[in-house]
C-alpha cells in the first residue's frame, strides 16, 4: 500500500512538473499519511515541495498569510489537481537545513533538530540553557500564530525543524485552525498520540479562551522528553 501511494505521489509530482510549476523534483524528505514532502527546484532555487491529499484539510489556505522568524515559509501555492477521486495540492516552502556549522553538519542535514536530539546524535546530554534556547524560540513561533488568531494543535519534535544560525521553525499546518470571535468552543481537531491533551480523549469542545492551552500541553511534552534524554 505504502508503496503505491509512493508511485501515485510520483505521478503527481511529475504532472506540476509537466505543467511548469516547478522544474525539478528529487528524494523524500517527509512522508506523512495524507501527503509526501520532496526536494524540489522551483526559479533555480531549491525548496520543500509538501503534495498533500486537498480533501483532508486545506493546509495552503490557513498558510498563505502567516510571517514570522518561527515559522516555516510559504513560498509558492500551486494550483490543485484531480486524481483519482481526490484532490491533490503542492506547496513549495523554504528548505530548513544548516550550514557552515563544522562539526554539527555530520548530524544535521534535512532533518528537524529536536528529532534528531530524539535520536540521540549528540554525545552530551541536553543542558537546561540550551533547552530554554529551544523552548524560547518555539514559543515565539506559537505567538505568532496566536496573533493571527490560529491554533497549531500538533507541536511536537517532527514539527520543529532547524534552520542556519540555530533557528527553528514551526512547521506542518494540517491541523491548525483559526480561532473566529463568534466561536465560543471548538472541538480539538487531532494532532499526535502523546501529546496531546487530555481534554482531546474526552471528545468534548474546548472554551475558546483554552484552545491554546493545547499547544503549550504539546509544548511542555516535548521538552518533558528532552530532558529525560
Amino acid at each position: 500500500m505504502e508503496e503505491n501511494s509512493d508511485i501515485l505521489f510520483d505521478e503527481l509530482f511529475q504532472d506540476y512538473k509537466n505543467r511548469g510549476d516547478i522544474q525539478e523534483f528529487g528524494k523524500v524528505i517527509g512522508r506523512g499519511g495524507y501527503g509526501r514532502v520532496r526536494d524540489v527546484k522551483y526559479k533555480n532555487k531549491s525548496f520543500a515541495g509538501k503534495l498533500f491529499i486537498k480533501n483532508n484539510y486545506d493546509e495552503s489556505k490557513e498558510i498563505s498569510d502567516l510571517r514570522g522568524p518561527n515559522i516555516i515559509k510559504i513560498q509558492k501555492i500551486c494550483e490543485p489537481r484531480q486524481k483519482d477521486g481526490n484532490t491533490y495540492q503542492l506547496i513549495l516552502m523554504e528548505k530548513a537545513i544548516l550550514r557552515d556549522l563544522g562539526k554539527l553538519n555530520q548530524y544535521l542535514h534535512e532533518k528537524n533538530l529536536l528529532r534528531l536530539i530524539f535520536d540521540h546524535c549528540f554525545d552530551e546530554p541536553l543542558s537546561d540553557s540550551l533547552l530554554r534556547f529551544y523552548c524560547k524560540q518555539i514559543v515565539r513561533g506559537l505567538e505568532c500564530l496566536y496573533k493571527n488568531n490560529y491554533v497549531h494543535f500538533d507541536i511536537k519534535p517532527e514539527n520543529i525543524l532547524i534552520a542556519s544560525n540555530l533557528v527553528l521553525k514551526i512547521s506542518d499546518f494540517s491541523t491548525l485552525r483559526k480561532i473566529s470571535d463568534d466561536v465560543d468552543e471548538i472541538k480539538i481537531p487531532g494532532g499526535t498520540p502523546g501529546y496531546l491533551s487530555p481534554e482531546y480523549y474526552s471528545k468534548e469542545k474546548v472554551p475558546k479562551n483554552s484552545t491554546q492551552k493545547q499547544d503549550f500541553f504539546a509544548l511542555g511534552a516535548t521538552l518533558f522528553y528532552l530532558n529525560r534524554l
